[in-house]
């Protein structure tokens, strides 16, 4: 039971994190991201690239995907850019479960310190910044202390079996957990965890990310309420073209898995 709570803090302090990182990010650029992504319009490459950089910035292709439906709305973007815009936005989404695959050292005292520095200096944007990285830094290895004992318990021993017998389960999970929690990332996160403990097999952990890529969708599904068709249709794109990269992979769920360890030696960034 404590290292139950012990994982679940260590998931609540990540997701504050993320939430920290992108809400300071989105005071430092945010209407600078909506002035580069509504200038996407004039090629399809321009568009994806531009959706590429503003996930990567923001850390958040749910956020991106979101704004670019308002923007369809507003008319500040064609609908043909922003289906581009949202193929990059998945393609940005990537770069957090590669640094979190990184073995990088414990910096998250240096992190808050640093934090707190800023903070003294009245330097508010950079001490939200500094604390979110410290915040996801915390989560991990809180998260990491506390897995191995859960994976010992006869309950998750019998969601593993049952997720291995048929990897439709895992991707099940990871789309309603994604869609619970709106944010892939804490789900990406926990399966770094667990298969870097060697707790989940790659198979499984690659299902999870899967659904935990249409489960993101709901969030630009609850922008579009209310909107358009023209933003609707962004909206139901995101959620298409997503789960036509399930359906593509599920298939060769296993030779995929096989093709993904030629690409690292590290499994958690296979996986990433």
């Amino acid at each position: 039971m404590r290292a139950l709570l012990s994982f679940v803090f260590g998931g609540f302090l990540f997701f504050a994190g993320m939430k920290l990182l992108v809400w300071s990010l989105r005071q430092f650029s945010a209407n600078r991201i909506t002035k580069h992504l509504s200038k996407a319009a004039g090629s399809s490459w321009q568009a994806i690239l531009s959706g590429t950089v503003a996930t990567c910035l923001m850390q958040s292709s749910s956020l991106i995907t979101s704004v670019t439906v308002g923007m369809v709305e507003a008319g500040l973007c064609p609908l043909t850019s922003a289906i581009y815009i949202t193929m990059g936005a998945n393609l940005g989404s990537t770069l957090i479960p590669q640094i979190l695959a990184s073995n990088l050292p414990p910096l998250e005292v240096f992190c808050f310190i640093t934090a707190f520095i800023f903070a003294v200096c009245k330097k508010k944007r950079l001490a939200a910044l500094a604390s979110s990285l410290g915040l996801l830094m915390a989560g991990m290895k809180i998260m990491s202390v506390a897995a191995a004992p859960i994976a010992e318990h006869p309950l998750f021993r019998i969601m593993l079996m049952a997720m291995c017998e048929k990897p439709l389960l895992a991707i099940l999970f990871g789309a309603m957990g994604a869609a619970a929690l709106q944010s892939s990332s804490l789900v990406v996160a926990t399966l770094l965890v667990m298969v870097r403990l060697q707790v989940v097999p790659p198979v499984i952990a690659i299902a999870v990310a899967l659904g935990s890529n249409v489960g993101t969708c709901v969030t630009a599904m609850l922008a579009a309420v209310g909107t358009g068709k023209a933003a609707k249709t962004v909206a139901i794109f995101h959620l298409v073209y997503n789960s036509a990269g399930v359906i593509l992979i599920y298939p060769w769920l296993e030779p995929f898995a096989g093709l993904m360890a030629w690409t690292a030696a590290d499994i958690a960034r296979q996986v990433a």
